[in-house]
Formats: structure tokens, sequence, C-alpha cells
């Protein structure tokens, strides 16, 4: 693939990619904070010199469980962009093997009409 192809798939998935990732930096922090709650206790959270509550920490559950559905839209967002990267890719692969094959076959015929 020429530079401008990849640079054609890759400048839209940007564009689409830089809101969803604003969006979903902030509930990340907040993933992030709950789990190393959880994980590491309230002791670990108290050395960091935060304030944390064990119900506040279950009551932000709800906000853990949208969060991974935020991750999980992410997700398919770049499955999505790869899906067309390799949908193009083979589409263009196809289009060379084509004009290799016709040449080919018309050098061949050039051959036997000698």
């Amino acid at each position: 693939m020429t530079l401008k192809d990849r640079l054609m798939l890759v400048v839209p998935a940007i564009g689409a990619a830089v809101p969803i990732v604003l969006r979903i930096v902030p509930q990340l922090l907040l993933i992030i904070g709950v789990i190393v709650f959880l994980v590491f206790g309230p002791s670990y959270v108290e050395k960091l010199n935060l304030r944390a509550n064990p119900e506040d920490v279950r009551n932000m559950t709800g906000v853990l469980l949208a969060s991974s559905s935020l991750l999980i839209t992410l997700g398919g967002f770049c499955f999505k962009q790869y899906s067309k990267y390799k949908t193009k890719q083979i589409k263009f692969q196809n289009r060379l093997q084509i004009l290799y094959f016709s040449r080919i076959l018309l050098i061949m015929q050039v051959y036997f009409k000698l």
C-alpha cells in the first residue's frame, strides 16, 4: 500500500478516536483508583494520602460497570478500524495480483504469436 492509502485509513481513524479517548480518560482514572482500592486495600490508599471509605468504593461499582461498557465500545471501534484496514489491504493486493497476471498473460500471448 502506498503512503497515500495508509494516510486515508489512519487520519479518519485518529479523528474519530480522539473524542472517544477524551471521554474515556477521566473514567479510566476512576477505574484505576477503584481497582487500586480493591486490590491493595485501604492501607495502601492511606499511604498515598487519599481519603476513601469502603462505602464510597462500593457505590462506585455502578460507575465501574458503565466505564467497562465504554471500554467495550472503544474495543469495538478499534476492531472496526482494523477490519476496514484489512479489507482495503486485501482489495489492494487483489488489484495488484490481477494487474500482474494480466501482464504475464499479455507477454505470453506475444511469445505465442512469434
